[in-house]
């Protein structure tokens, strides 16, 4: 597919910059219902897709059927396809690529260290120690000398000012992002794992696209990874909770889960751990006490009840039951 789209496009359409391509497969869930999951992505940018001489490669992949994703800006595979190849060829790991951007960068790193993609606390910031600083020189007191009598003068009575009231700020409206925030922290009692730390609300008008962004909390115990899942699951809840029945212009809700990650370099950097999208034809069916509940007994049930779940690959990896998770992130 890779070559047949890469041959179609590179030559004729000046304007592409990026083919991105997924390979998906319906799977069944325990309701019965069909959805589309990612088995494997491929992205090619400009300066990668003008490379290939297509015609030679036509005959390519019946020789190795790998080497397209080898070749690619970026790769990714789902880890049971990884695992399931017998000669994994010129893919050293199920996430790859010879131009990945900055963030596809951290995945790779991540991958190769799958020790290190254990969250971490973000170092607490050193105040330094106030100096002590001298004070001034003390200047001796000069010598009172005597002055000239001072002549009684006759008081009079001085009206007291007149009060004036300052005049009313206007108040400024909130605005939709400010809103949002809230109101999310107004819901965040429903369930006590949601996280509200470095919360940011992006909105965007044009295609009614909200975005809430929050910051793993402390993991109070199992796995980070676990935590991360919970977290997300939690934080999901609570958004779809404060916004479906209150934001009418709200059609598609992101909620993400980030993480301060360090990689085989020592460097740490946030990424995504885990994130989910709703969108409001399905929001509008959730009956919150029931997903509260649901949640209890099962974290992973509301990813896998999204319309869209992503999880950072090593932390999938790391999970230990995955239970509906059947990979790192899906479509419907």
């Amino acid at each position: 597919m890779a070559i047949a789209v890469g041959r179609a496009i590179w030559s004729t359409y000046a304007e592409v910059n990026v083919i991105s391509l997924a390979g998906l497969r319906d799977v069944k869930d325990k309701y019965g219902n069909y959805y589309a999951e990612t088995v494997v992505f491929a992205e090619y940018n400009r300066e990668t897709g003008e490379k290939y001489n297509f015609d030679n490669l036509r005959n390519q992949p019946s020789s190795d059927n790998k080497l397209m994703f080898c070749t690619a800006s970026f790769y990714q595979i789902s880890i049971e396809l990884w695992h399931s190849l017998g000669n994994k060829g010129c893919m050293s790991s199920f996430v790859g690529g010879v131009a990945p951007t900055d963030e596809q960068k951290a995945m790779i790193a991540a991958a190769a260290q799958p020790s290190s993609g254990t969250p971490t606390s973000a170092p607490a910031t050193n105040t330094p120690p106030s100096t002590n600083t001298a004070g001034p020189t003390n200047t001796p007191t000069p010598t009172d000398t005597p002055g000239p009598t001072n002549t009684p003068i006759p008081a009079t009575d001085t009206p007291a000012p007149t009060n004036t009231v300052a005049p009313t700020a206007t108040p400024v409206p909130l605005t939709v992002e400010q809103l949002v925030a809230k109101s999310y922290r107004d819901n965040l009692g429903f369930i006590s794992s949601a996280s509200d730390r470095g919360l940011t609300v992006a909105w965007n008008p044009s295609n009614g696209t909200l975005r809430i962004d929050v910051l793993q909390q402390s993991v109070f115990g199992g796995s980070a990874e676990g935590n991360a899942i919970e977290q997300a699951s939690a934080s999901g809840i609570v958004a779809s909770k404060a916004i479906w029945t209150t934001y009418p212009a709200v059609e598609t809700l992101i909620v993400a889960l980030n993480a301060e990650f360090t990689d085989s370099t020592g460097n740490s950097g946030v990424l995504t751990a885990a994130a989910t999208t709703v969108l409001r034809s399905t929001g509008l069916k959730f009956n919150y006490d029931g997903l509260r509940q649901r949640h209890l007994s099962d974290n992973k049930l509301f990813l896998c009840g999204a319309d869209h779940y992503q999880i950072l690959p090593t932390v999938y990896a790391a999970l230990g039951a995955r239970g509906c998770l059947l990979n790192w992130g899906t479509v419907k």
